[in-house]
């Protein structure tokens, strides 16, 4: 672990950068520096045991983004911005023991590949049981929902 709890803005500076772990650092107020947003090259992104509750609004901006790990963090809900990373294949945030849910906006990340969500004992919304088919098994569970939304 590091500490580190904040960012200087010139760490913005650092605009071709494709690779970054900040894992097992906390940040001020459970929240990613905003700094980050700015690294819009952003490939690859490690968020291990950083203690987040949310993702600011502006993580959306990283639309590069293709590998995301939230592992082990205080994540209720995989938070919004998450769903407009369309470039997004992996998504890893097993260990965030309070999680709860995931919107079916989740459908929107067609290049999504490998979700991975194990020990979200919390999960209810796609039940956390779905943990071992990955995106197929949530994919599946949201389409099955709406259909039967339908026929009522």
């Amino acid at each position: 672990m590091l500490n580190i709890t904040e960012l200087p803005w010139s760490f913005s500076s650092l605009k071709n950068l494709r690779e970054l772990s900040l894992s097992r650092n906390k940040f001020a107020n459970h929240q990613l520096p905003v700094v980050v947003c700015e690294l819009t090259e952003l490939v690859h992104l490690d968020l291990t045991s950083c203690d987040l509750i949310d993702l600011p609004q502006s993580f959306c901006r990283l639309t590069k983004l293709e590998h995301l790990i939230l592992t082990f963090n205080n994540l209720k809900i995989l938070p919004p911005p998450i769903y407009s990373l369309t470039n997004l294949i992996c998504l890893s945030v097993p260990g965030n023991f309070k999680l709860r849910t995931f919107d079916k906006a989740i459908l929107n990340l067609e290049k999504l590949e490998e979700l991975h969500f194990g020990d979200c004992y919390a999960l209810k919304e796609p039940p956390w049981k779905l943990c071992f088919e990955g995106i197929a098994g949530v994919r599946r569970y949201f389409m099955e929902r709406e259909a039967s939304r339908l026929v009522d």
